[in-house]
């Protein structure tokens, strides 16, 4: 689930531009799911490497990685970061 929030949420945050529009679409989310799956098959093409290793900080509850000092907006009384806390506007 949390995959699925952070997915939705990084492309609903995607500007739509020309052919991107909801009038080729049935809606927005089907547009960017559209646009997505196709920059999603262009990075596989891409060669193997690692993730950046600036990304050592996880969240402890929607477990994405992220900065060191994204680890300061975690909400330990909420149990959030600044993402998980977005997430709770959208979901």
């Amino acid at each position: 689930a949390d995959q699925m929030q952070s997915l939705l949420a990084l492309i609903w945050s995607w500007p739509v531009v020309g052919a991107d529009s909801p009038e080729s679409s049935c809606c927005h989310t089907h547009a960017m799911v559209e646009r997505a799956i196709e920059r999603l098959s262009s990075l596989r093409t891409l060669n193997c490497s690692p993730p950046p290793s600036c990304l050592v900080w996880q969240c402890p509850s929607c477990k994405l990685m992220g900065l060191p000092e994204e680890s300061q907006h975690f909400n330990e009384v909420e149990l959030h970061c600044g993402r998980c806390q977005s997430w709770d506007m959208l979901f």
